[in-house]
């Protein structure tokens, strides 16, 4: 059986973080943000380095020993990953923010969508080799065919992360043109889990296989507010992010066949563990903000019986794009076999994402209610990307802020 019917959907970037707002926004000192979002993520195909989809797992040429084509068994996965993602920030000071971000995974649920395409005529048959004779053949050899689909992660957490921002004063002529800079860190710690290494179709939920964050990223953002009403609503604002995001090494159990004996019999040759080194990534992302109806505003206890600074509130709806470019860095396999580990890195070789984002959002902040609704959509499809692979995400959630002193 070939090597590269490989069970670990890696780099599945199927989570997308908690709706983006202002990457330059810090919460007022002593005010406490929770933001709890449901998130449903799909992924089907990934891009070669000439931007063209393939399907997630190669497919499988089988041969007749010293003969002619058998047939070709192809697997075509469909993954989704439904995700309940709690993120929690505090207001040090009006210009310090930290928190934590938790994705947990509800479901996985992975379509194998196992074909099989017909090879030549086999004479000892009377016609060309089907898709059950092979796995007639498979399961004489101890090897079971695998269920039409696979569910698991139930309750299992992703890597936990911890940020901080920071809204620093800006230098005299980034002041001048109105220009609010603000530096953030993340860190995650590794909360998440490694799928089953003897499953042939399965998900993990750990950093390196949901591929939407780095281990530690840095980022410096700014925001230009474009028009600002009369009252003090920024009604449209250009906002800019790059960030360099590193991928620490991470260590996986080798197969060992105890269940799949011909397709995942590694570990006599691989060694009993094997390391994943992600390629690093350097990126940008562009967002327009657009607060698209004011409504009705009252001085409530959400501005402290200041009607000057409800006005200043976020809009009743807005809207915020974004376009974010990722350029990813090599990543290295290291085992004691360095043909397994080459078979794998073509793969994983520097390559780039191209993300689009639209949030909606509801607030009722003006009314005196310090709660928000949002609505967001992520996609990595309009624009192919090289060696990576892309997801689309639906998701939907609530903000709600409280001072408690």
């Amino acid at each position: 059986m070939s090597r590269r019917l490989w069970p670990l959907l890696f780099g599945t970037a199927l989570l997308s973080a908690s709706a983006r707002a202002d990457e330059t926004q810090t919460l007022p000192r002593g005010v406490f943000l929770l933001d709890v979002q449901y998130a449903q993520s799909t992924l089907d195909k990934q891009w070669d380095g000439e931007g063209h989809a393939q399907p997630l797992i190669a497919d499988v040429v089988r041969y007749e020993p010293g003969g002619g084509l058998q047939g070709i068994l192809t697997a075509h996965p469909v993954v989704r990953f439904d995700w309940l993602i709690t993120q929690l920030l505090y207001g040090v000071t009006d210009e310090l923010t930290v928190g934590a971000l938790l994705p947990v995974s509800l479901r996985t649920r992975i379509d194998t969508n196992l074909g099989w395409t017909p090879g030549e005529y086999q004479p000892q048959l009377g016609r060309p080799y089907s898709q059950e004779d092979f796995w007639q053949w498979a399961e004489s050899m101890g090897q079971p065919r695998p269920a039409a689909v696979w569910e698991g992660n139930r309750g299992a957490p992703a890597d936990l992360v911890l940020l901080a921002r920071w809204r620093f004063q800006p230098p005299a002529f980034l002041e001048r043109i109105g220009v609010t800079p603000a530096a953030t860190l993340m860190l995650a710690l590794p909360t998440g889990r490694n799928a089953d290494p003897e499953e042939l179709v399965a998900a993990g939920t750990n950093g390196w296989e949901i591929h939407s964050y780095g281990d530690a990223e840095a980022h410096l953002s700014a925001k230009k507010a474009l028009f600002t009403d009369t009252g003090g609503l920024e009604r449209a604002t250009l906002s800019a992010d790059v960030f360099f995001a590193w991928l620490r090494p991470r260590t996986f159990e080798t197969p060992t066949g105890a269940r799949n004996p011909l397709l995942l019999t590694y570990q006599p040759y691989v060694g009993d563990t094997y390391v994943i080194d992600g390629g690093d990534w350097l990126g940008g992302t562009l967002t327009i903000d657009l607060a698209l109806l004011a409504g009705p505003t009252h001085a409530t206890r959400v501005s402290n019986g200041d009607l000057a600074q409800a006005q200043k509130l976020p809009a009743l709806i807005s809207l915020n794009a974004s376009y974010t470019y990722v350029a990813t860095g090599q990543t290295w396999w290291r085992s004691d076999s360095a043909l397994w580990d080459y078979d794998r890195e073509e793969a994983w070789q520097p390559g780039e994402k191209h993300i689009f984002r639209i949030n909606g959002f509801v607030s009722f902040m003006r009314l005196g209610v310090p709660l928000q609704l949002y609505a967001t959509y992520r996609t990595q499809e309009l624009i192919p990307g090289r060696f990576t692979r892309p997801s689309s995400v639906l998701g939907g959630g609530a903000r709600v802020l409280a001072r408690f002193w």
